[in-house]
């Protein structure tokens, strides 16, 4: 895969994916190294070591599922741990809503975040 960006990526592919852009189109000029997904739970959790940051990050029901189970305040320190890393895009599946910790700390770092219909798999 040749590196391509958030923006392409989008146009390319928003009515076969149903993509909407849920917080803002700041981190379009984003690079896509790896064609490979990513699901971040076990990162959410605090296990950063091995997290493949590069790639799109998708969360559906597991991750969500996980946030939902912490406070406010420590579901804002997980993803703050997270979000130390450089990532591309996210995309949130199954038309889920991401907490609103999810969006405004992507929107302090400038990543895009995708909402689809589609589940994860």
């Amino acid at each position: 895969m040749n590196e391509i960006t958030v923006e392409t990526i989008y146009y390319e592919n928003k009515k076969r994916l149903k993509f909407e852009v849920y917080n803002n189109d700041n981190g379009f000029d984003r690079i896509i190294k790896e064609p490979e997904l990513n699901r971040p739970a076990l990162a959410l959790t605090g296990f950063v070591d091995v997290f493949t940051h590069q790639r799109i990050q998708l969360i559906g029901n597991t991750e969500l599922a996980y946030m939902d189970t912490l406070s406010p305040e420590a579901r804002k320190s997980s993803l703050r741990k997270v979000f130390k890393f450089d990532m591309p895009c996210i995309v949130v599946t199954d038309n889920n809503v991401p907490p609103p910790e999810l969006v405004e700390i992507a929107d302090e770092k400038k990543i895009t975040i995708f909402r689809t219909v589609f589940s994860t798999t």
